[in-house]
């Protein structure tokens, strides 16, 4: 036969672990769910204006040499500069969203092409080190590089 008391104190027990565990896998999905909310609002408030200077920059990466980039994407050419800048800013905020583990690889790459992310980064590293350089910044851009790192290794899984 069960003892009441044995039962109840059994009970109490299982409660105090379950009261901080639910305390816990709440408060780590609300987080997520406000990191999401970040991401999604910041992706619908730039994302026709981003599409637009994505696919000119990109056209421009292909067909244009590395000193051509160079000369076209520096700050004495303030609209190439600026729109290079908005491009560069979305990479670096979502490879800062890595970086900080505010977000997941499979979200961010839902967001972000993986293979753009690779062709941006290796036409643009020319402009990133000279601006480091000259700059004496070698963290300049640092989340785009580490978005970047992590595209290569998504693309090979």
């Amino acid at each position: 036969m069960i003892n009441i008391e044995d039962l109840v104190k059994f009970l109490n027990i299982i409660a105090l672990l379950i009261v901080p565990l639910s305390f816990f896998w709440t408060i780590k999905y609300q987080h997520k769910a406000r990191v999401r909310e970040i991401i999604f609002s910041r992706y619908k408030e730039y994302s026709i204006e981003y599409i637009k200077i994505h696919t000119k920059i990109a056209r421009d990466l292909e067909n244009l040499s590395e000193e051509k980039i160079k000369e076209k994407y520096n700050p004495k050419n303030a609209d190439d500069w600026a729109n290079l800048l908005f491009i560069a800013a979305q990479y670096n905020f979502a490879g800062l969203l890595i970086k900080d583990k505010e977000a997941d690889l499979e979200l961010i790459f839902q967001l972000y092409t993986p293979r753009a992310i690779i062709i941006f980064w290796k036409k643009l590293q020319c402009v990133i080190i000279e601006i480091r350089e000259k700059s004496e910044d070698s963290r300049f851009w640092e989340p785009f590089e580490i978005l970047y790192d992590n595209a290569v290794k998504w693309c090979r899984q």
